[in-house]
């Protein structure tokens, strides 16, 4: 039974490459939408109303901007004719031509400023402009910027939802507007971000949110208006994208202070792009490309953030696997974005009334589809259980998955990660705030910010023992159920290199609930209950076998240490880098040798020796931990402990 419709056909009746079609129902949720960037947004852009919270007490070298800039966003010449105005386009367009564009004096002094250009002359120039003239320069531009602000608000509220299409001129003088206040911004952004300024002059962009709105007002708002009247705006909205795209790389390159806001921008834009191209599919990958590395770049430098997994999940299509692992490890993230439920909604709903066996998704493995269809009955069921059929389908999935297991090799190793990862999040409610997990883990984090359990050790003890009474919970059993099952089946494979990603993943996860600071005992204890401890012994000891466990790992394992060294970190690690539950597995640092996204999750061939000893040494810090599994010492091999 087909359960997402047939791939699309372009508009040329060519047949899409399997790599460019759209999974989920809402082919919109491709264009980025508005989010909170971490910098506030003001919701009125009237100029006085930002002018009077400039004082001198918040810009002690500098006088207020309302001096110069009080400018009512109603007040004076229009920078965009209204409607009603008499005056022509072409008189308008003249008067765009007479605007001001950045001050020459100011524009020479950034240039002048490159090192090696005009030589030691650059510092001089750069001098003969007081605190005063910057100033005097930014409370100008300010002023003008607020003007076309209001304008472009007034006019994208005015358009985004009307009907009909627009003429040219009124096309032309939209994309006007914009772009004036794009450059507004820039000539903003450049002149109070300078290094000549004062550190009040460079604080001002961070009070009056200026990156926040530059992409708010400037761009997304225009770009949703052309993307309502595709594909007549096709034309105008390459070309703008393409502006914006210029403006806000210049942005990267010369105003460093919000390089992350940058290049989130810079993904967005390249994702509008992608969304937009429809006859070649050549580009469509190439910008597709250009997002994934931007936002990857960004999720580097930001890992705990949840909405930047979510930006490369939307671009993980048509990998449906990898796509619900980046939204489950979006909403299990230490800031997890929680519209990323709305997306994994999407994604597995077409899957919650459909029988597993029967599940069929185009160019999906058929073993990947049950896996869906089991998360999507789950997701669907909530708080409830899924009902007594759930052993039977995960037996026949069990059977699917060690063929896919075999077939796919060395492939399973990042899939495996993937797998287990949502599994884990399923454990977590799918993010959601009053699973028991996701309790624990996020008091957990509140408690460690305030107690340091290293300077005060029987404060762990009096957290950890936080109630005895047991554990009633049907999402959290059926997850379980899930979880250890396929983590049973995935251990049956003695010796195989394959799995050791996700064996190493689930590990961690045990890791973290013996180290979780704040829960009850008995949600402790329920988990650890469900895992197949005697085959996690039995899979170690296949290994020792013929990887002997050196004595450098076994100290680190009994003594709860990270192994570090010459060792860098395995691919996974940058898989798990960021969740709620591996917040204290990485030493501090772990991270910051940089390497680049295709070497960094290269398998060398002694990749699976580092990987090896780093279960091996997870293994051993368990069995210091529980009564479960227990390290021999002496002759190096796990045993099994009856409980």
């Amino acid at each position: 039974m087909a359960i997402y419709p047939e791939p699309r056909v372009s508009p040329v009746s060519k047949k899409r490459p399997a790599s460019s079609e759209v999974c989920a129902a809402d082919v919109t949720a491709m264009y980025p939408k508005d989010y909170d960037r971490g910098i506030a947004i003001r919701t009125s852009c009237a100029a006085s109303k930002y002018i009077k919270k400039s004082t001198p007490e918040d810009c002690a070298a500098c006088p207020p901007l309302t001096s110069d800039a009080s400018i009512s966003a109603t007040e004076g010449r229009s920078l965009f004719p209204d409607p009603e105005d008499p005056r022509t386009p072409e008189a308008f367009s003249e008067g765009l031509k007479r605007r001001r564009r950045p001050t020459e004096k100011l524009y020479l002094d950034i240039a002048q400023s490159i090192p090696g250009l005009n030589g030691p002359r650059s510092l001089r120039q750069t001098e003969l402009m007081s605190q005063d003239e910057f100033t005097a320069e930014i409370k100008g531009i300010y002023a003008a910027l607020v003007m076309v602000e209001a304008k472009c608000i007034k006019l994208d509220n005015a358009h985004v939802s009307a009907s009909g299409n627009l003429s040219f001129d009124q096309w032309q003088a939209l994309f006007a507007v914009h772009r004036t206040l794009l450059y507004e911004h820039h000539d903003f952004l450049s002149a109070s971000q300078h290094p000549s300024t004062s550190s009040s002059l460079r604080k001002l962009a961070t009070k009056y949110s200026m990156p926040a709105r530059m992409w708010k007002h400037g761009i997304h708002s225009f770009l949703e208006v052309l993307r309502r009247r595709l594909p007549d705006s096709l034309d105008y909205m390459l070309q703008f994208i393409y502006v914006a795209y210029q403006t806000v790389a210049l942005l990267y390159e010369t105003v460093p202070s919000f390089e992350d806001t940058w290049i989130e921008c810079l993904g967005d834009l390249a994702r509008y792009r992608m969304a937009v191209e429809e006859l070649d599919m050549r580009d469509r990958e190439i910008w597709g490309g250009v997002a994934r590395d931007w936002y990857s770049k960004t999720s580097n430098r930001n890992p705990d953030v949840g909405r930047l997994y979510h930006h490369l999940g939307i671009l993980a299509r048509p990998n449906v696997i990898q796509q619900a692992y980046f939204y489950c490890r979006a909403l299990t993230c230490v800031q997890p974005f929680e519209s990323a439920m709305e997306s994994l909604s999407s994604l597995l709903s077409p899957l919650a009334k459909v029988e597993p066996e029967r599940a069929v998704i185009p160019y999906v493995d058929g073993t990947d589809s049950m896996f869906l269809c089991l998360h999507a009955k789950m997701l669907a069921s909530r708080p409830r259980a899924c009902g007594p059929q759930l052993s039977v389908v995960v037996s026949t999935y069990h059977l699917r998955l060690d063929t896919q297991i075999r077939r796919h090799a060395l492939k399973w190793k990042d899939h495996g990660v993937f797998i287990a990862v949502t599994n884990i999040s399923a454990c977590f409610g799918y993010g959601y705030f009053e699973s028991h997990l996701s309790k624990a883990y996020r008091k957990g984090i509140q408690v460690m910010e305030t107690v340091d359990i290293h300077l005060n050790p029987s404060a762990e003890t009096h957290l950890q023992q936080d109630s005895g009474k047991p554990i009633t919970d049907s999402t959290l059993d059926d997850s379980l159920y899930l979880l250890s099952n396929t983590f049973a089946l995935v251990l049956s494979r003695e010796k195989d290199f394959n799995v050791l990603p996700h064996v190493h993943t689930i590990l961690a996860f045990l890791w973290s609930i013996y180290n979780l600071a704040v829960g009850p005992a008995a949600l402790v204890s329920k988990v650890l209950n469900c895992i197949p401890w005697a085959k996690i012994v039995a899979y170690l000891n296949s290994f020792i076998k013929t990887e002997p466990i050196d004595d450098r790992v076994a100290d680190a394992g009994r003594r709860g240490s990270f192994l570090q060294g010459a060792i860098k970190p395995l691919p996974e690690d940058y898989l798990l880098r960021g969740l709620v539950w591996c917040r204290d597995y990485f030493v501090s640092g772990w991270f910051d040798e940089r390497h680049d996204e295709e070497t960094r999750l290269l398998e060398l061939p002694s990749t699976n020796k580092v990987r090896i000893d780093r279960v091996m040494r997870l293994s051993i810090c368990l069995s210091q931990k529980g009564n479960f599994i227990s390290f021999d010492h002496s002759r190096k091999e796990f045993l099994t402990l009856s409980h």
